[in-house]
């Protein structure tokens, strides 16, 4: 069967009226769909008023014979039997074409698809057919995960009903199921990891660790980076994005409006990096300027020097002497040097978000300046950064001199 010959033949049909002889390469497309399900085409009988019928396996009267094969075709093929699989993938092309061409939400995209061939692809779940789904169906299955020996934390679990809402999403407005089940679906009752005794974040000895093996590579530009991490509460692609216009020594910040993000629609083997004058937050509220600590400001000063053609529109961190920003590859091969050298484990640069801004909330600094300076849309969002068993308690301190 041609299934995208017959969806092309019914779209030009919808478009240009009856289309005779279209019509009839569709009605030869339909006979021969519904002979390879296993439908026999004398089972449809013309009746003494005209109209056509057939009795099994659906009962179908129409006026004319090819609405009864388009209606047969619909029984057998169409989107009323999908599987959450085939609903999933369906919905992935709507999200995906969604995504901005300068690859904005590339990464909430791949973690989609991440999570679903992690927790999804190749299980029960992703078989069953969506029309029968039920609350309970999706409840069981995030139980089955939890309960599976492993432990998992709640936000994991999070992503992966976020998954499950989005394609119910789409079936509702596509008319397959008439409402969506997965948002009744309540996860308090599983059991999740204790995040306050989960280490993710690096505490004040790693840090210390770590930095000491840093300033041993004054030559290494990541490494010049990583302290930058330390001493602001940046997200990696805007650390990587700081052009010199941005940096103000004389009034001592630097304006973070801008991210490097991975551009999702280029055929190229290795994904292309740009830059969007804008941060994760999209909002004019998540650009910021964010005072510059003493240490924080003496190591732009020293970059600014090592620069022989630095201008404002050159990026600070750069391999390429300031025309493009450092490729996210080597920031992490760099890093899992570094830890190894200073015998402490593995965390992603992100971790050094979640310690800055974690030494805030010990600081003292009060919720809206740390959402303001870490570029959060919302206050749940800078909570979630707060990992208050990792750090010992300090005394309350003015923000430029946390990171020194």
């Amino acid at each position: 069967m041609n299934k995208l010959l017959i969806e092309a033949l019914e779209n030009e049909i919808i478009k240009e009226g009856n289309g005779s002889s279209k019509k009839k390469m569709l009605k030869k497309e339909y006979e021969k769909a519904l002979e390879e399900a296993g439908f026999d085409l004398s089972r449809i009988f013309k009746t003494k008023d005209g109209r056509y019928k057939t009795k099994s396996p659906k009962q179908i009267c129409k006026t004319h014979y090819f609405d009864v094969l388009k209606s047969l075709y619909d029984y057998y093929y169409g989107d009323k039997e999908l599987t959450f699989e085939e609903c999933y993938q369906k919905w992935l092309v709507t999200y995906a074409n969604r995504v901005d061409c300068d690859g904005r939400s590339y990464g909430t995209y791949s973690r989609y698809i991440s999570d679903y061939r992690r927790f999804i692809e190749g299980t029960r779940f992703e078989k069953k057919v969506i029309t029968k789904m039920k609350a309970s169906d999706i409840h069981n299955f995030c139980e089955s995960i939890t309960g599976s020996g492993e432990e998992y934390s709640v936000q994991t679990i999070k992503n992966l009903k976020t998954i499950t809402n989005y394609v119910f999403d789409w079936a509702v407005n596509n008319d397959i199921v008439p409402y969506n089940v997965s948002r009744q679906v309540n996860l308090k009752d599983l059991n999740f990891r204790d995040e306050d005794n989960y280490e993710e974040i690096y505490s004040d000895e790693e840090r210390k660790k770590l930095l000491k093996v840093v300033l041993n590579h004054p030559e290494d530009v990541i490494a010049r980076m990583f302290v930058i991490l330390f001493c602001m509460p940046l997200r990696l692609g805007e650390v990587r994005s700081i052009k010199w216009s941005d940096v103000d020594f004389e009034n001592h910040t630097v304006y973070i409006h801008r991210e490097v993000v991975k551009n999702k629609k280029t055929t190229e083997k290795f994904r292309k990096t740009i830059c969007k004058n804008h941060t994760k937050g999209k909002r004019k509220k998540c650009n910021r300027y964010i005072p510059l600590s003493k240490t924080a400001e003496d190591l732009f000063r020293r970059e600014y020097e090592l620069r022989t053609n630095a201008n404002e529109d050159s990026f600070v961190f750069s391999f390429t002497n300031g025309l493009n920003p450092v490729s996210e590859s080597p920031v992490y091969r760099h890093l899992h040097k570094f830890c190894d050298e200073a015998d402490i484990t593995y965390r992603t640069p992100h971790k050094m978000r979640f310690w800055a801004v974690t030494k805030m909330y010990e600081a003292g600094v009060d919720q809206a300046r740390i959402q303001y300076t870490a570029g959060h849309a919302c206050p749940s969002t800078t909570d979630h950064y707060k990992r208050p068993s990792r750090l010992g308690l300090i005394t309350t301190m003015k923000i430029n001199e946390i990171f020194n």
